[in-house]
């Protein structure tokens, strides 16, 4: 066993060419980093001409029904409110500048490290509590347009409303589970990044 416990000494003890090691690394998260940029920004681009045709369909809406109640025009600005918070907020996750536009590559780590805990934060909290407060908007909704509506009317429009709104989040979490993973590996791989060159 001595000869053994000798030679994991020995391997222990070799000095390793850290500037190869660390460059290699650092290449790899920031190419790594590039790539997720490019999918986030393609990613929000779509959400915001989505989000634009919403707008657009609120806006309708709001014109063609003049004279409506509190409900009507309180679901209709909570429903703007959240849109708008919710492209701000995917927005904000973003990183727009380059590793050349700061002075250290770790101040450079740090401003991605902080965006990536703001998309991890809205995949994983700000969107169940995006989903709630729709279907709270869509049900002051629905308390002006179905007053004075049948029982079964109203029985259909709020449960079809709520079973198609736990649909969409039952069977988006597999999708969010990945994407939260994903963000939190790049972080992770950031704070070891940022680890070694300091």
């Amino acid at each position: 066993m001595e000869p053994f416990d000798n030679l994991k000494q020995q391997w222990k003890s070799q000095k390793l060419d850290k500037s190869i090691d660390i460059d290699k690394l650092k290449m790899n998260v920031v190419n790594s980093l590039i790539n997720d940029q490019k999918k986030m920004i393609f990613t929000n681009l779509i959400l915001s001409v989505a989000f634009a045709a919403v707008f657009m369909v609120l806006a309708w809406i709001w014109t063609s029904h003049p004279d409506r109640s509190i409900y009507f025009y309180a679901s209709l600005t909570g429903m703007g409110v959240l849109l708008t918070v919710t492209l701000a907020g995917f927005w904000t996750g973003v990183q727009y500048k380059n590793e050349h536009t700061y002075k250290s590559t770790v101040e450079f780590i740090t401003a991605n490290i902080q965006k990536l805990n703001i998309r991890k934060f809205m995949l994983q909290k700000f969107v169940p509590a995006y989903l709630i407060l729709l279907l709270l908007c869509l049900y002051f909704y629905f308390a002006d347009i179905l007053r004075g509506s049948e029982p079964m009317a109203k029985v259909l429009a709020y449960g079809l409303t709520t079973i198609y709104v736990a649909g969409v989040f039952y069977f988006s979490r597999g999708k969010r589970a990945r994407q939260i993973k994903h963000t939190e590996d790049l972080r992770l791989d950031l704070e070891d990044l940022k680890e070694q060159l300091e």
